[in-house]
């Protein structure tokens, strides 16, 4: 579970957003009030099933580890978690979704089912509230996860571009020091892996006439948008001292919707357009010709 300081540490950027931009605000005092209420929980139980040499193997393969493994987990527990989400965003919403919200708060449906799908990375049914607040719930399982991965293996030799603990897209690249290292940062468990800035992390590229990048030039020491002819992928990159907490990711996610916009006028989307998962990441150079990387 998250430290009271992450916590305050991330809701204090959020109310930070909701002063500086007005359409940020409600989302902004959702943010505040389901961390609000995080605090007062207690961390769920959670264990991630997968021996050393098991990561190993799956580091080589290129699995998540939550594929390779198991994540252990009482669901009645994620529950408590989707319904303090729920609760906040009946207090802090409105409209449709807040009704909805409130209703799901009420405990009135039986989710173990879809907490359980989400956990494994698949899709839920429903509306785009309840998947939403899914996630929401799912999210304190998946932040120990990415915790308990790192003390088995060195995420730093993984070599895809999909997250090596629950597979989903990277939302971010943060970029440190002088030579501006990347690393990319996964929005559903926060983990970081690093990641050369000449290497499309959908479809693999690495032909830097077809990798290029923009930026504002108001920003330009901050913030950056990588982008890859071949998929017409692009990926954010936002200057950072330190690594962003997992609870702080989507905060500096929605501080930067801007370059979205910026990089969707141009035609680029994330992830890139068929995006390969087999080979993400793998520099064409180096895979196998005609096969999968793995």
């Amino acid at each position: 579970m998250p430290t009271t300081l992450e916590i305050d540490e991330a809701r204090a950027r959020w109310r930070e957003l909701s002063r500086a931009d007005e359409q940020l605000a409600p989302i902004a005092r959702f943010h505040q009030r389901w961390l609000e209420l995080l605090a007062s929980r207690e961390a769920p139980d959670v264990a991630l099933r997968l021996t050393g040499d098991e990561a190993e193997r799956a580091l080589e393969q290129g699995t998540p580890f939550l594929l390779a493994g198991h994540l252990e987990v009482d669901l009645a527990e994620l529950d408590a978690h989707l319904r303090i989400a729920a609760d906040a965003l009946a207090q802090e919403g409105n409209g449709p979704a807040a009704e909805e919200a409130k209703r799901i708060a009420s405990g009135a449906d039986d989710l173990d089912v879809a907490l359980g799908a989400a956990l494994r990375g698949e899709a839920v049914s429903g509306s785009p509230t309840l998947g939403s607040l899914i996630e929401f719930g799912v999210q304190p399982a998946l932040w120990a996860a990415a915790a308990q991965a790192v003390a088995l293996v060195d995420l730093s030799r993984w070599s895809r571009g999909y997250c090596p603990v629950c597979g989903a897209w990277p939302l971010y690249g943060e970029l440190s020091g002088p030579q501006r290292e990347r690393h990319l940062r996964c929005g559903r468990c926060g983990a970081d892996w690093s990641w050369a800035v000449l290497l499309c992390p959908y479809c693999g590229n690495d032909d830097h006439r077809k990798l290029g990048h923009f930026d504002n030039p108001d920003e330009r020491e901050f913030l950056r948008v990588d982008t890859c002819e071949d998929c017409r992928g692009y990926v954010k990159g936002i200057a950072s001292f330190t690594p962003a907490s997992a609870l702080r990711v989507a905060a500096e996610d929605a501080a930067t919707l801007h370059l979205d916009v910026a990089a969707r006028e141009r035609g680029y989307e994330r992830p890139g357009r068929t995006p390969d998962a087999a080979r993400a990441g793998v520099p064409r150079s180096l895979a196998p010709r005609g096969g999968a990387s793995n």
